[in-house]
């Protein structure tokens, strides 16, 4: 098996305190409503949640993502990564404070698929899955990003 991905990565200001800006990216009901193609969001507990995407075909293999994801926080940082399953969700968003009330956000987020393919394929396919990757993540921290209430 061989991973398949993209990583995407962008930073930007935004309104609020530094702790509410964490606890909004790092909250399940958020990334719950953002999450595209998804089916269903099981939560294991307070910071850790299994996902459930809608069957699709990546780079001409049909799959079904199915991964468990756990989120930290230390500091000003708040991390993501996956514990198990076909798909690999791993990031990070540090809040650096600007203003009492406005921080400036560095995302970094990968995400790639497990897939049986051999190396050369993987070589070959990488930029084109990668370009298709990104939007989605933008798409994603778009709407991550939306959601949150000063």
């Amino acid at each position: 098996m061989a991973e398949l991905g993209g990583t995407y990565e962008t930073s930007f200001e935004m309104p609020g305190s530094a702790s509410a800006v964490l606890a909004h990216f790092s909250s399940l009901d958020h990334v719950e409503a953002c999450t595209e193609r998804l089916q269903v969001m099981t939560r294991q507990d307070a910071q850790t949640a299994h996902f459930l995407l809608e069957p699709q075909n990546s780079a001409g293999f049909g799959m079904q993502p199915s991964y468990t994801v756990a989120w930290s926080q230390k500091d000003d940082t708040v991390s993501w990564t996956t514990l198990e399953g076909n798909l690999t969700n791993e990031g990070a968003a540090r809040v650096e404070v600007l203003t009492e009330d406005r921080v400036r956000v560095y995302w970094s987020q990968r995400i790639a698929f497990d897939l049986p393919l051999s190396a050369f394929l993987v070589r070959t396919m990488e930029p084109m899955v990668s370009r298709m990757v990104q939007p989605s993540l933008e798409r994603y921290v778009t709407a991550l990003r939306a959601r949150f209430e000063p």
